[in-house]
């Protein structure tokens, strides 16, 4: 079974290369882009597993984004990363179809749970 495939979308270079290294090393296959717009054609181009998304991009609205992504694959999963305060809660979050929100400075072991949390098969009920 092949690795699963993450996508993450933010403009610091820092967040990008930390997240890479983590996720490369516990054995994701990961893409990165620095804008909205990249991350879009990068999600065209190649099936992904699961997506981190920064809410504030340099050329788009993360969850702008996000709507994009979820025309393209209704049942992506996605993670949207922000640093500081919003103009919507958590739950607003949510209802927006994030699955999940993780605030900035992450350590690895953060990373690693939530990204496990959206790769993981959903369980079938019996």
């Amino acid at each position: 079974m092949p690795e699963p495939t993450v996508l993450v979308i933010d403009d610091n270079s820092a967040i990008r290369t930390f997240v890479k290294t983590v996720l490369t090393q516990a054995g994701f296959d990961v893409i990165v882009a620095e804008q909205g717009k990249d991350g879009l054609a990068l999600f065209h181009a190649r099936p992904m597993d699961a997506v981190l998304l920064d809410v504030q991009l340099p050329d788009a609205n993360g969850l702008d984004i996000l709507a994009v992504l979820r025309c393209l694959n209704p049942d992506i999963r996605c993670a949207l990363m922000h640093g500081g305060s919003l103009s919507c809660s958590d739950d607003e979050l949510m209802a927006a179809g994030v699955q999940e929100v993780i605030h900035k400075p992450f350590g690895p072991e953060e990373i690693l749970e939530l990204v496990g949390r959206l790769t993981r098969p959903p369980s079938v009920a019996v």
